[in-house]
């Protein structure tokens, strides 16, 4: 049933490639399938086709969710947030599950040593929330990790490493 459905579609685009419901119905059975790539790209031009329309937005936050694009998914609600009561719902609710999960994936940037990917995702969070005391203390842990690198390579000699940990 859903093969001849989708065939069908596919043949109404082939026609009208901007059939709006034509694109909403083809992408919702991606969606349904956990097809995200070929979902993501329908949302996608649908998102463009129908501006005022949040639907084709949401669900490529959720598709980002689903993938683990953190931070994505994390400026998709954010943009979200002023919508509908509906959307904004969902979005307010996601955005307080991301926070923490950049947080923690920050943090383990940092311990890792990934202090530019660290502090991209702590900019990501700085933008929508500077007053976020674990945002702090991240940017806090980062400075000392970066004092620490430069002071390493500073010992070994190696200036050129020492400068880039201390910027």
């Amino acid at each position: 049933e859903i093969p001849r459905l989708e065939r069908f579609i596919e043949e109404v685009l082939r026609l009208h490639p901007h059939h709006t419901e034509s694109i909403r119905a083809l992408a919702r059975i991606h969606t349904k399938a956990q097809d995200w790539s070929a979902a993501a790209a329908l949302w996608a031009q649908l998102e463009q086709l129908t501006p005022a329309d949040p639907e084709p937005s949401v669900q490529l936050a959720r598709i980002d969710v689903r993938q683990g694009r953190e931070e994505q998914a994390y400026n998709r609600y954010r943009a979200l947030a002023g919508a509908n009561d509906t959307v904004a719902a969902e979005a307010i609710q996601t955005l307080g599950t991301l926070t923490g999960r950049l947080l923690r994936k920050a943090a383990v940037c940092a311990r890792d040593g990934a202090l530019d990917d660290a502090q991209r995702i702590a900019g990501v969070l700085a933008a929508d929330q500077p007053e976020l005391a674990d945002l702090r203390e991240l940017h806090g842990r980062i400075a000392r990790i970066s004092v620490r690198e430069a002071a390493t390579a500073f010992k070994s000699e190696d200036f050129t490493a020492a400068v880039a940990h201390a910027r």
